[in-house]
């Protein structure tokens, strides 16, 4: 059993070389001078099948009913305000999605979520002028 392992100098170097370049992650950040340089094609590190949220993006046709499988009771579908909120959302979080399904997933609940914060009812107008109810309930009088 040993009790310590002995390692030359040069594989030593080779060792810390390699530990210090992979603690620097790669970096997307360009340099200024870059600037003034002819543009190289980068290849994109983002895995095989997964996209960035675009602004165009839409859920499937069959949405509500992908949703009802996935235990999010839709009754009706997203509305235009609720997308474009979605999708600004995600679109400066900067995530990768799986093709649609992922993304489908986190637009049914945030749909779910955003719906249920108040009761189901729509949200109040806070420029309309309410009312006053002239009805007297029964047993009070008046």
């Amino acid at each position: 059993m040993p009790a310590f392992y002995a390692v030359t100098p040069a594989r030593l170097a080779e060792l810390l070389a390699l530990e210090e370049k992979l603690s620097r992650p790669g970096s997307d950040i360009t340099l200024d001078a870059q600037f003034y340089e002819e543009p190289q094609a980068t290849p994109v590190a983002v895995p095989m099948g997964k996209f960035a949220m675009y602004p165009a993006w839409q859920p499937d046709a069959d949405f509500q009913r992908q949703a009802a499988l996935w235990g999010v009771a839709l009754s009706e579908p997203a509305t235009a305000e609720e997308l474009a909120s979605f999708v600004a959302y995600w679109q400066a979080e900067g995530k990768v999605f799986q093709p649609c399904s992922v993304a489908a997933q986190k637009l049914a609940r945030s749909l779910q979520i955003g719906r249920s914060s108040n009761g189901g009812m729509p949200k109040r107008d806070v420029n309309s002028i309410s009312e006053p109810d002239n009805h007297i309930p029964p047993g009070f009088r008046g």
